[in-house]
């Protein structure tokens, strides 16, 4: 964060951080927690609903490799380094030794994209 932005944070009467890992990273750098709140982006839940076409299922399924029997791990969202999405990745050899049938999906754009 620059300078300017950890100044604003520690001078603000209040800070809203769509996360905890942002909230976490302003306490680090300075700011109050008694001051930082959390309040999560919202979503258009009619945007986002249940597929009950089978058809349309089984295409998705095909094209990205998934079986009915697969487990699926998936994040979907901004990829900024305060998600730990790292953690993730790191984590997927353990999870596929554990259970082999088991498909990580990562779906999102941003800063840390080429990193990961």
């Amino acid at each position: 964060m620059e300078l300017l932005g950890i100044f604003c944070c520690q001078k603000a009467d209040a800070v809203i951080a769509v996360a905890q890992g942002i909230k976490d990273i302003l306490i680090q750098r300075g700011g109050d927690r008694n001051k930082i709140f959390v309040i999560p982006n919202g979503a258009d839940v009619d945007m986002f609903r249940q597929i009950n076409d089978s058809a349309a299922i089984n295409e998705l399924r095909n094209h990205h490799g998934i079986s009915e029997n697969d487990y699926i791990v998936a994040f979907i969202g901004n990829l900024a380094p305060h998600h730990g999405i790292e953690y993730l990745i790191k984590s997927a050899p353990l999870v596929l030794n554990v259970f082999p049938n088991t498909k990580f999906l990562i779906v999102g754009d941003g800063a840390i994209k080429k990193s990961l």
